[in-house]
């Protein structure tokens, strides 16, 4: 009996361990990674188009963002985080409705969304890296 008390108390240590290394995971992104200007890549239905946005903090609270020039459109949308998950809620700016989502990997923000206004809709991918 006294060995397995002995064994056991060996064990402690290595459940220790495994248990710190467990909870060392990556610590959740927040606003302020997204926030900065950025330079766009983007492809719209098959055509390239090239130009900057600027991610700011929302109006809605500590997961919000503003989007400043996305579809290369002077407007400002809203969004919203969940650690590197981007948001883009279905909202209309000028009659043209957007919606979408995005992730962030380091300093590249991408986004998928859509533009559609009364006659036509545009599916778009906006690689975005931070300058």
């Amino acid at each position: 009996m006294g060995s397995i008390i002995l064994k056991s108390r060996q064990f402690i240590p290595v459940l220790f361990c495994l248990f710190f290394l467990a909870s060392c995971g990556d610590d959740e992104l927040s606003t302020e990674d997204y926030i900065g200007n950025y330079i766009v890549s983007e492809i719209c239905d098959g055509d390239t188009y090239n130009y900057s946005l600027v991610v700011s903090n929302g109006q809605n609270g500590d997961k919000s963002l503003s989007i400043t020039n996305l579809w290369d459109w002077e407007e400002v949308m809203t969004a919203t985080i969940n650690d590197s998950n981007l948001t883009l809620p279905n909202q209309e700016l000028d009659g043209v409705i957007f919606e979408g989502s995005g992730t962030l990997s380091g300093n590249i923000l991408t986004i998928t969304y859509t533009a559609t206004d009364e006659t036509e809709m545009e599916t778009c991918v906006a690689t975005c890296t931070k300058s």
